[in-house]
């Protein structure tokens, strides 16, 4: 039986929802090939994993990647492991699957969502650290991407730079984060309220995605009105923002859910918001959440800039603001409570990832990898 190994090392450590997509799709075409997850979490539970009896395997959970003990421990097991290919998702994975590599012969396959120098520069507030710590990511890439089989790109930029002969790459192509329309149940999502509009952010935080903007705004809001008319919920792994923001009253919290249930859980509210800073990684990234909003109908309030706010304008499906000014926030708002505007942006949100914006287009190339070698099986 032929095998993938998907490495969680770093920035999909819990089964994030990208590798998750990618498996099933990988099984649903291929089912006599076994996926194999390395990370700090596993595939157990998920509904649509029980439910086609996948062949997959959870290697083992890791911990600590902080130690090097720990991760030659981690490198042998899974090089025992003998996989095909082998799936890295973060530059810092590139060298441990061309360990892996070196060992098994397996096909490696980059699947390229950031553009870490400037994430690592900017997020460490554009310190000496942090440009030495995106040189050395960009180094890496430089000098490894060569050795890959395959690289999937999330966005525009990625896809142009990867492409740049420096890099040497064999072969480059685009994987857009849309969303695989297969997960939804194809109910209409309830007609919006006047009062209260849920509002409802979904992934990781930290402070250059705006939650914290978002929560007070909202609250100046609801002070203004005299009332409580709109709430803020949030699907987000813990840290100190969230308890800040839980323990102020600002937001309802909410444990992360698996996949397919994200969807079921986003038809509990009527706008999605991504009020993302404006930094040179969100002018470029294209992440999930604002196509998973738009799919169950949550017209998007979202940044006015960058790739993500170009696909929600091209759709018109939602209303882009900047989000340094509250009055920008609130003139939004005041426009999604008339039902008409709600339901305009809400169907063309729908539409689109139906069809435009659609994950199985993206994973013909992807897929394509797997082909030969398992009609050989």
């Amino acid at each position: 039986m032929k095998k993938i190994l998907f490495l969680g090392i770093t920035h999909r450590a819990f089964v994030g929802r990208l590798y998750y997509r990618q498996v099933c799709k990988i099984l649903d075409a291929y089912p006599n090939l076994e996926c194999i997850y390395v990370g700090k979490s596993s595939f157990e539970g998920e509904p649509q994993i029980i439910k086609k009896n996948y062949q997959l395997k959870n290697l083992r959970k890791y911990k600590d990647r902080n130690s090097i003990i720990k991760l030659l421990v981690l490198l042998r097991v899974c090089i025992s492991e003998k996989p095909n290919w082998v799936q890295a998702s973060d530059v810092r994975e590139l060298i441990p699957a061309l360990i892996i590599k070196l060992f098994t012969k397996a096909k490696v396959i980059y699947d390229a969502h950031e553009d870490y120098f400037n994430q690592s520069y900017e997020y460490r507030s554009k310190s000496y650290s942090g440009l030495i710590i995106g040189c050395m990511h960009r180094l890496i890439e430089i000098l490894f991407i060569r050795f890959t089989h395959s690289i999937f790109c999330t966005d525009d930029y990625l896809f142009s730079l990867y492409r740049k002969k420096i890099f040497a790459a064999k072969q480059v192509s685009m994987q857009r984060n849309f969303v695989d329309h297969s997960l939804l149940d194809g109910s209409a999502h309830p007609p919006c309220p006047e009062k209260p509009l849920r509002l409802v952010y979904i992934g990781n935080v930290n402070k250059y995605r705006g939650l914290i903007e978002c929560a007070f705004y909202v609250s100046k809001y609801n002070q203004d009105s005299g009332y409580t008319t709109v709430t803020l919920d949030v699907f987000s792994p813990k840290n100190y923002i969230i308890d800040y923001l839980n323990q102020k009253g600002f937001i309802q919290y909410h444990e992360p859910v698996s996949h397919p249930d994200i969807f079921k859980a986003l038809k509990n509210y009527h706008i999605g918001v991504f009020l993302f800073s404006k930094i040179r990684k969100f002018e470029r990234n294209l992440g999930t959440k604002n196509f998973e909003y738009m799919s169950v109908g949550l017209p998007v309030l979202t940044s006015d800039y960058g790739n993500m706010a170009r696909y929600v304008k091209n759709v018109h499906a939602g209303i882009c603001i900047n989000p340094d000014f509250y009055a920008a926030f609130k003139a939004a708002i005041d426009t999604l409570r008339g039902k008409e505007f709600w339901a305009f942006y809400s169907k063309n949100g729908v539409e689109a990832t139906a069809s435009r914006y659609q994950l199985t287009q993206e994973l013909v190339s992807y897929l394509s990898i797997f082909k030969a070698s398992s009609a050989r099986i």
